[in-house]
């Protein structure tokens, strides 16, 4: 009889296989963008100056612009969600030379996605329709759930543009709209503030998902002019902005860093923000050069002084592209203020 209290021998323990592997630096692929502002503050010239772009126009925005797009069965614009996937599913296997998708917009996806579940489970035998009749809203579903099965598809369609720019290393740029409402403050007084036009959980997984969120606007505000008015007035600059930093008027972010804000030029709205991300790549060292020959383009001895003094052992690349942007969007001739 075998010894009871004798140690039974252990399995052997398979080796490993080396299936891991460490990589460094940058992944290939492109850059995800959102843009989302007030109407006619030029979101999609902004897109349609972005490196190599195609659209999938589907508000028709981009109809006076000199822009490759995709002909769907109906015209430019899609009408269906399925036009969408597939035009995504095109440019991940065709071969082509585009580097970047502009999907405009945002809010008519998700138009679109309600069509096309509606139009899917409208007669299905379950419990979302349980009367048996077609789905006449997103609303039909039940409290809430129409819009969770939207959200589900929408997730969908970004990983596929996700498959899309990491197999072919090109941008995705989503363009949205604004809309104005109240922020449930639960540290204080509610406030107004812009959210995108979307739903809030296709409005939250955007924001997630892309690498920079910017908020285009006017540079506007309202002040009283003087001390007995009894309301402010409005004034605007005329200049367009593209914010890239939170504030409690609106979310913004960037994985990269970039400056709180960046000018959208007439001429090519994009040149700045490619010059801000081709900095933020840089090493300080390579900026502080770049500085350097901004401070003597402009020959400004007294701007050159205050320049020095604010670099002065800064290391913080966002900071100091910051610093770079302000110097090259002036003239020789603008007078010395703060940067």
């Amino acid at each position: 009889m075998a010894n009871k209290t004798q140690k039974q021998e252990e399995p052997p323990i398979e080796p490993e296989e080396d299936l891991i592997e460490v990589v460094d630096g940058r992944l290939p692929g492109g850059r995800r963008f959102l843009f989302y502002g007030q109407e006619a503050v030029g979101k999609t010239t902004l897109a349609a100056h972005a490196p190599k772009p195609i659209f999938i126009d589907i508000e028709n925005g981009s109809a006076n612009m000199s822009v490759a797009r995709y002909k769907f069965k109906d015209g430019i614009v899609p009408q269906t969600y399925s036009e969408i996937l597939k035009a995504v599913k095109r440019l991940t296997t065709a071969k082509h030379d585009f580097q970047t998708l502009v999907i405009d917009s945002l809010d008519r996806v998700e138009n679109l996605i309600h069509d096309h579940v509606l139009e899917r489970d409208s007669g299905k035998q379950s419990n979302l329709n349980k009367y048996g009749k077609k789905l006449e809203s997103i609303e039909s579903y039940g409290y809430g759930k129409g819009y969770q099965v939207a959200y589900e598809e929408f997730c969908s369609l970004l990983r596929g543009l996700e498959t899309l720019m990491l197999s072919r290393g090109m941008n995705i740029i989503l363009i949205a709209h604004s809309k104005i409402g109240t922020f449930k403050n639960p540290e204080g007084e509610d406030y107004d503030r812009y959210w995108i036009r979307v739903h809030q959980h296709i409005a939250g997984k955007s924001k997630e998902w892309v690498d920079v969120c910017g908020f285009a606007c006017y540079e506007a505000g309202g002040d009283k002019m003087n001390a007995d008015d009894n309301r402010a007035k409005g004034w605007s600059t005329g200049r367009r902005l593209l914010k890239l930093q939170h504030s409690a008027a609106y979310d913004a972010k960037s994985r990269i860093p970039l400056p709180k804000e960046i000018e959208l030029l007439a001429g090519n709205p994009w040149a700045p923000l490619q010059e801000a991300i081709e900095s933020a790549e840089e090493t300080p060292e390579e900026i502080l050069e770049a500085i350097k020959l901004e401070c003597q383009r402009l020959g400004d001895h007294a701007l050159t002084e205050k320049v020095r003094a604010a670099c002065q052992g800064v290391l913080d690349t966002a900071k100091l592209s910051r610093y770079l942007m302000d110097l090259r969007n002036r003239t020789p001739q603008e007078e010395s203020t703060n940067v």
